[in-house]
């Protein structure tokens, strides 16, 4: 197996953060690869959309009475068009900022869902150009499933209860510390 190409850290890197180096043994590299995979999976999950890029299609948003209208899903690469209660407004004068669109003389009025917003975002289409937090955080998930694996337990399960009463918390608590350190890149749900 090789990763997909939309993975969001390297089996090199993983190796490298874990202190094993490529050992040659290509059944545990092809588990880590697993694990990056699903923790890739996990971080788009969190962030809400792919940090690679994506586009969205007629997404509806309100008026802020200001010049400028924030989208949920950053940074904005491109724009592909602007509805306003689904008449089409000329948009060849606005600005793309990371997180917002700039009207400059035009204000954006105030209302409910009287928007449809059509736009692309990402970081780009290489691992080099996503953040070191997102990639960071991705890195640290994959390496908890992999020390998670060679325990006996019930992996991400957050605690199980014993018999005798006492309870054992496993790594859902750590996966939650590391995903809370990339919260400023998530996608907007407002």
């Amino acid at each position: 197996m090789s990763l997909s190409s939309n993975a969001l850290t390297t089996l090199a890197k993983l190796q490298t953060y874990l202190g094993e180096g490529d050992t040659g043994d290509t059944s545990r590299a092809s588990m880590f690869e697993d694990f990056i995979e699903d923790a890739s999976n996990r971080v788009r999950e969190y962030l809400g959309y792919d940090p690679f890029g994506d586009t969205e299609s007629d997404e509806i948003y309100d008026g802020t009475g200001l010049q400028a209208l924030p989208v949920r899903s950053r940074p904005i690469t491109a724009l592909q068009g602007i509805k306003l209660n689904d008449t089409s407004i000329d948009i060849s004068t606005f600005e793309l900022r990371d997180w917002y669109i700039d009207g400059l003389t035009y204000t954006f009025l105030k209302g409910n869902s009287n928007y449809k917003v059509s736009y692309s975002h990402g970081y780009g289409d290489t691992l080099g150009l996503i953040p070191a937090a997102i990639k960071t955080a991705t890195l640290k998930l994959a390496a908890l499933d992999v020390l998670e694996s060679g325990k006996k337990g019930y992996l991400g399960i957050s605690s199980i209860t014993a018999a005798g009463g006492g309870s054992k918390t496993y790594i859902d608590k750590d996966a939650d510390a590391i995903l809370e350190k990339i919260e400023s890149y998530r996608r907007e749900t407002w």
